[in-house]
């Protein structure tokens, strides 16, 4: 009896298990309500261009050379450095053409004296040409007497004027020694950037040799570009360019300043320059010069919707009841808003957390015209939150 009533309460309690468990019911977690903007995945006119690599010139550059020979005994300046005109550049050791201003200074200093000697005898001497011609005027001097006086009066005038040439000469030498003198101690001739030192402290130079190259930062750069002669025809009447400078991140449209119709036989190409801002340039920055052939129509996302997942690129989509989904997309090339339109760049922008907004990205697969994406603070938005 007692193990009849055992087995019958614990098959009670299983029974009782069973139904209970059976009886619970498993809640969904609540879908999180998100607000973030969004946009229509459409397809977008962008230029069609050939792209030409370039690099950034100073459009006046100038090379120092020395005018005289000697060693360097005072370097101011390194290369990157900005001066100011006036700046000093290169002292150069000028003690020989001291040496040689010195003497001929000291001989111009012996001529005068000599000169000053001679002009003093050659009034002498005119008072008895003058006395002799008086003298044989009364008959009281002969003319062999006069003829005497007057020859020596002459030479020594004659010699006068020998030494006032020398003079002369040797004033003229010393003035241009000064002058040359002058050039051993070279100061900046403008405002801008030393690119190039060909010297160092100690080195001997020689007259004519390159010293120091500078950038003249106020007359500004331009970027300088080789293109396909079959563009030439169409180059005058091209309205605008686009240039991209990776280095600086600068993406501009701009005019072309300078065509060069000369054709480089080995490279089949002109030479174009287009001015470009000033700031942050530097002479040698490698770019590329973006020449426009027509426009087409790619499907374009914002660089800002993009999400990253190691190697995987993403966006989030908005269906029909609003829910965000994680989608998986191949993309293109990246492409600049500009005034003339969407234009190709080198490459997007990565060097800032945030993307710039006015980078646009080519999608290859993955989305399809008409569909809804989240455009901004992606990385707060997840799979199934749902829009409000």
């Amino acid at each position: 009896m007692n193990k009849t009533l055992i087995v019958l309460s614990a098959t009670s309690l299983l029974v009782a298990a069973i139904f209970g468990c059976g009886s619970t019911e498993t809640k969904e977690p609540a879908r999180r309500r998100i607000s973030a903007p969004t946009f229509t995945v459409t397809p977008q006119s962008v230029l069609l261009a050939r792209r030409f690599p370039g690099q950034v010139q100073a459009k006046n550059q100038t090379t120092l050379s020395s005018k005289l020979s000697g060693t360097v005994v005072r370097l101011s300046v390194d290369e990157g450095a900005t001066v100011t005109a006036g700046t000093h550049l290169i002292t150069i050791d000028d003690r020989e053409v001291q040496q040689k201003l010195n003497g001929l200074e000291a001989e111009r200093s012996a001529v005068a004296r000599t000169r000053a000697a001679c002009a003093a005898q050659a009034a002498y001497a005119q008072k008895q040409f003058r006395r002799m011609e008086e003298l044989l005027q009364s008959a009281a001097a002969t003319q062999e007497e006069y003829d005497r006086a007057q020859a020596e009066y002459e030479a020594h005038l004659q010699q006068e004027r020998s030494l006032a040439e020398k003079e002369k000469m040797i004033a003229a030498q010393i003035a241009e020694i000064a002058a040359l003198h002058s050039y051993a101690v070279i100061h900046a001739p403008l405002d801008g950037v030393v690119v190039r030192r060909h010297v160092d402290q100690g080195t001997f130079v020689t007259a004519g040799q390159p010293l120091i190259a500078l950038d003249d930062t106020r007359a500004g750069f331009w970027f300088v570009a080789a293109i396909d002669e079959a563009l030439l025809p169409s180059a005058a009447d091209l309205p605008q360019v686009h240039i991209t400078i990776p280095a600086t991140h600068t993406n501009i449209t701009t005019h072309i300043t300078v065509i060069v119709p000369q054709i480089d036989p080995s490279s089949r190409t002109f030479v174009v320059k287009a001015d470009i801002p000033t700031e942050h340039m530097r002479s040698g920055l490698y770019g590329f010069l973006i020449w426009p052939l027509g426009s087409t129509d790619r499907l374009l996302v914002p660089s800002t919707a993009l999400v990253q997942r190691g190697d995987l690129t993403a966006v989030y989509t908005v269906s029909e009841d609003k829910t965000v989904h994680f989608r998986v997309i191949t993309i293109g090339k990246c492409f600049q808003q500009t005034g003339t339109g969407l234009v190709p760049v080198d490459a997007c922008d990565s060097s800032t957390a945030r993307p710039p907004s006015d980078q646009w990205v080519e999608v290859l697969s993955g989305l399809s015209p008409q569909e809804t994406i989240v455009t901004a603070d992606v990385l707060a938005v997840a799979e199934g939150d749902v829009l409000q």
